[in-house]
C-alpha cells in the first residue's frame, strides 16, 4: 500500500438510525446518520423500508388531482370522502367501501360548486343534531358545505358573503370562520352549524399586516390547569393565541399573547400531535409552544431542523404550489410531510411529490418517494392518500407499489473509522438484512472523501432458484426466499480517508430491515 505501512482491520457500524441529515456538514455527520435515506424508516435499532400503497377506491370520470381527502367520523362509523375537479366542476365521491368506483355524490353535485381546484379545509364538529364533516371552500370560490353522515347540504350562513369563508375551525363548542385575504373571523352562535355569524377582527393586534391564513387549537397547561387555546396563523408569520368560550364578552374571552414566526405554506399549515400545534413554515415545522422563549440569540427550533437545507429548499422551489400538508399516522408511529415537487398545472398524471417521514419516537427523518399523493387522511385509524392520478390509495398496506416494485436508497454518512489523518483502504463490507424476499435486486458500492456518484438502482428479477451472494451479481439475481438474515460479505474496494456505503434495493412484495454493516479495511500512513 502506498500511504505507509497497512494494518487489516475490522469494525462494525450500525444502519443510519440517526436518519436523513440535511443539515451538517459531510465532513461532521454522526456516523450513523444518512446522507440520503429513501423509503427506509429509521428506528431504534435499524431501518425498515416503507410499505407500499394499494388501490382503495377509482372515483369515475376523475383522471387528475383528488384535491382533498377528508372523514366523517360518527359515533359509531367513518366514511372516506374525496374531492376533485370534472371540467370546471367541483365534485365530491364517496370512497369508503374499498374496490370501488364511485360516481360523483348527487347531494354535493346539486350544490354547483365550480372553480379550478377542489381544495377544501375541512372540521369535524358536533352538537345536539349529529356529528357534521364542514368544509369550506380554501380559494373562496363557493359557500360552505357539510355532510351530516347521510347526505350534503348548504347551511345558511349570513351576515357575511358565505362564498369568501375559506377556512373552518371548531373551539369551545364554536365553529369559527376565516374570512378570504383579510384580517377577519367570523363565529357562529354555540353549538350553531348555520346562521347569522359575526365577526371578530384580529387588525388591531396582527401590525405585520397580511391575511389569516389558519385556524387550530392547542393544549397548554398555564399552572392553574390544562386549557386549550384558540391560535390564528397571519400569512406574516404572526401567531395570535386566544382564550375563553365567547368572543362577544370581554370577560369570557381575552389576547394571551402574539408570536412570531416564518411565514406558512398554504392553508393546510397546521397539524395537532398530542397537545402540540406544528405551524407548517417556509423555515420548517415548528411547535407554537416553542415560540415563547425564542429570540435573536435562542430562536425556535424547527422539529424539521435536522432537514432543513432540504425543506428550505423545497420551500422555495414549491411553496406556493397546493398540496402541502401534514397528518400524523399513529399506526405507523409517525409524522408525514407532503411536498409538491412540481406544478400543479402540470396536466401529467404522474406529478413527483415527495413526502418527509419522522419517526415520532426517535424524531429522526427519511424521504418517502414514489408516491405521487395530493392529499391525505385516516379512516378507522388507516392511511390513505389521493393522487394526482385521480385515484385513492391505502397506504402502507403491502410491499409493492401498486403493481411496481418499492425502491430503497441509502446513502450513510462518510465516516473516518476512527482516524481522519490516516489514509484507508476498503476492502470488503458485509450489511446484516432482515427480509422475506421473494424478489429482490440491489446494488451496493461505496464512496470514500466525499464523492457523489449518482444513485441509481437495479432491476427487480422474476423469482427463480436462489442466489448466493458472494458468488452472483447483485444486478443479475434475487435472494432466495428461504434466508429470513443475509449476511455475506461483499467486494467493496476504495481507497481514502473516509468512506459512505450506498445500498440500492428493489424489492417486489418483500420486506426489508437493515441493521449493520461489518467492514475490512487497512489503515495507512499519515498524508
Amino acid at each position: 500500500m502506498p500511504y505507509g505501512e497497512a494494518t487489516a482491520t475490522s469494525t462494525s457500524v450500525p444502519a443510519p438510525v440517526g436518519g436523513w441529515n440535511a443539515r451538517d456538514s459531510l465532513a461532521n455527520m454522526d456516523p450513523t446518520d444518512a446522507i440520503t435515506l429513501d423509503n427506509m424508516i429509521p428506528g431504534t435499532d435499524r431501518v425498515d423500508g416503507r410499505r407500499g400503497y394499494s388501490t382503495h377506491s377509482s372515483p369515475s370520470v376523475v383522471t387528475l388531482d383528488i384535491d382533498t381527502l377528508a372523514t366523517w367520523a360518527g359515533p359509531s362509523s367513518q366514511s372516506l370522502w374525496a374531492f376533485a375537479m370534472v371540467t370546471t366542476n367541483k365534485r365530491a365521491f364517496d370512497c369508503t367501501t374499498p374496490a370501488g368506483t364511485p360516481s360523483a355524490n348527487a347531494a354535493f353535485s346539486a350544490l354547483a360548486h365550480t372553480g379550478t381546484r377542489a381544495d377544501y379545509v375541512t372540521e369535524v364538529f358536533s352538537n345536539s343534531g349529529g356529528t357534521y364533516l364542514y368544509c369550506c371552500d380554501a380559494l373562496g370560490e363557493n359557500a360552505p358545505a357539510h355532510y351530516n353522515g347521510t347526505t350534503w347540504a348548504a347551511p345558511s350562513i349570513s351576515g357575511v358573503t358565505a362564498a369568501n369563508l375559506v377556512s373552518v375551525a371548531a373551539y369551545r363548542y364554536r365553529l369559527f370562520f376565516i374570512e378570504k385575504n383579510s384580517l377577519n373571523l367570523w363565529y357562529l352562535p354555540r353549538d350553531a352549524i348555520a346562521g347569522t355569524v359575526t365577526r371578530f377582527s384580529l387588525g388591531g393586534y396582527a401590525k405585520d399586516g397580511g391575511y389569516l391564513v389558519a385556524a387550530g387549537t392547542w393544549t397548554v397547561d398555564a399552572g392553574d390547569g390544562v386549557d386549550d387555546m384558540f391560535v390564528v396563523v397571519t400569512s406574516q408569520g404572526q401567531v395570535l393565541l386566544y382564550q375563553g368560550n365567547d368572543p362577544s364578552s370581554a370577560s369570557a374571552w381575552r389576547l394571551a399573547g402574539i408570536y412570531k414566526t416564518a411565514p406558512p405554506i398554504g392553508p393546510h399549515c397546521l397539524l395537532r400531535y398530542g397537545s402540540s400545534l406544528f405551524v407548517l413554515t417556509t423555515d420548517g415545522m415548528v411547535a407554537v409552544e416553542s415560540l415563547f422563549s425564542q429570540s435573536l440569540a435562542q430562536p425556535a427550533v424547527p422539529i424539521t431542523d435536522k432537514v432543513r437545507s432540504a425543506f428550505y429548499q423545497s420551500a422555495q422551489d414549491w411553496g406556493t404550489q397546493p398540496g402541502w400538508s401534514s397528518i400524523y399516522y399513529p399506526a405507523g408511529r409517525y409524522i408525514l410531510v407532503n411536498i409538491p415537487q412540481s406544478s400543479y398545472s402540470s396536466v401529467s398524471t404522474s406529478k413527483p411529490v415527495h413526502q418527509y417521514v419522522m419517526n415520532t419516537q426517535t424524531r429522526q427523518w427519511c424521504r418517502f418517494t414514489g408516491m405521487s399523493a395530493r392529499s391525505w387522511a385516516l379512516m378507522n385509524g388507516a392511511l390513505y392518500f389521493g393522487s394526482t392520478a385521480g385515484v385513492v390509495y391505502k397506504a402502507d398496506d403491502t410491499y409493492t407499489d401498486g403493481t411496481n416494485t418499492i425502491q430503497y436508497k441509502v446513502k450513510q454518512a462518510f465516516n473516518y473509522f476512527g482516524t481522519r489523518g490516516n489514509v484507508k483502504q476498503w476492502t470488503m463490507m458485509r450489511p446484516t438484512f432482515l427480509t422475506d424476499a421473494l424478489t429482490v435486486s440491489g446494488t451496493i458500492y461505496i464512496d470514500t472523501d466525499f464523492q457523489a456518484r449518482q444513485l441509481i438502482a437495479g432491476t427487480a428479477i422474476t423469482a427463480g432458484s436462489g442466489a448466493v451472494w458472494d458468488a452472483t451479481p447483485w444486478d443479475t439475481a434475487f435472494w432466495d426466499s428461504s434466508v429470513e438474515i443475509l449476511q455475506e460479505w461483499q467486494m467493496a474496494g476504495g481507497i481514502g480517508h473516509c468512506a459512505a456505503p450506498v445500498i440500492l434495493i428493489e424489492t417486489n412484495g418483500a420486506q426489508l430491515s437493515w441493521y449493520a454493516t461489518d467492514w475490512v479495511y487497512r489503515v495507512g500512513g499519515m498524508i
